[in-house]
């Protein structure tokens, strides 16, 4: 099996950073002494290692640790990749800038990760890709910068995503889990939420008591209850707002539910993160 080192690969093996892209298949197993981030960017392809295989499309993005051994193989003549490389020292490095315990998490887990990229985050990686490529050969610092973004970009879709990683959880309820958190979501009924999985409501809190140890209503409670208090400390919205925006359409219930959560009412509980100076 072949392994791939950065100092042989790397365009600047001193910057810790390369990237590159790739049109045909890469059927050889391997891995690396280094981090790789490649992304599908039209096309499709099969993507291998020892233990699964996984179809990829575009707009998809693929974590690999050094230690996974991979392949790919192309569906399409309009197959287009691209690989985004970085070394295991500098990968920790910066992301040990958002949480310590993100690099931990992350490379517990034994195979590679699959991500979704949106529209946004995709167009800023391909400018900064092409500002890489427009920069002169002596100019690595330039192109180590315009790598840097990139990376700080995919740290961010890393960091997002780490609710995804409980290896424990199928990749239903993992997906599940990321989706509820979203604001949209919040506001919706409990009982419509099985909308986003295949399986009925009755069958979708069965197993969602079963997996994650709590039902899926405390659940919902809790994720309102907690985006209402950030709410509460970090915009100046009225509480019947912030009421309606966590999915509550009576205000007294979501003050009683709020009371019983932080043991305090929402108007106390903004008022004792308002900084007010002491008299002299």
């Amino acid at each position: 099996m072949k392994t791939c080192h950065y100092k042989e690969d790397f365009a600047f093996p001193q910057t810790k950073l390369h990237f590159h892209l790739y049109s045909n298949d890469y059927p050889e197993l391997h891995n690396h002494d280094y981090w790789e981030f490649f992304i599908v960017l039209s096309g499709e392809c099969e993507h291998y290692t020892e233990e699964r295989k996984q179809l990829l499309t575009a707009g998809m993005g693929c974590l690999v640790h050094p230690r996974d051994k991979h392949r790919f193989t192309s569906h399409s003549k309009s197959y287009q990749q691209m690989n985004i490389c970085i070394t295991d020292e500098y990968f920790k490095e910066l992301l040990d800038v958002i949480d310590t315990e993100l690099y931990g998490n992350i490379f517990s887990v034994n195979h590679p990760i699959i991500y979704e990229i949106d529209d946004h985050t995709m167009s800023e990686i391909q400018k900064n890709i092409h500002s890489a490529q427009m920069t002169n050969n002596e100019s690595p610092s330039k192109y180590s910068n315009f790598l840097k973004l990139i990376w700080l970009d995919i740290a961010k879709i890393v960091y997002r995503n780490t609710s995804r990683l409980n290896s424990d959880y199928p990749e239903w309820l993992n997906t599940f889990l990321e989706e509820i958190q979203h604001p949209e979501n919040l506001t919706k009924p409990i009982a419509e939420l099985h909308q986003l999985t295949f399986f009925s409501y009755r069958h979708l809190t069965r197993l969602f008591k079963e997996y994650v140890g709590q039902t899926l209503h405390d659940y919902i409670h809790t994720l309102k209850i907690n985006y209402g208090a950030m709410l509460l400390r970090t915009t100046d919205m009225g509480i019947l707002a912030i009421s309606s925006a966590c999915g509550y359409d009576s205000l007294s219930h979501f003050i009683k539910i709020f009371k019983r959560h932080f043991k305090m009412t929402p108007k106390e509980y903004r008022k004792s993160f308002i900084f007010l100076p002491s008299e002299n």
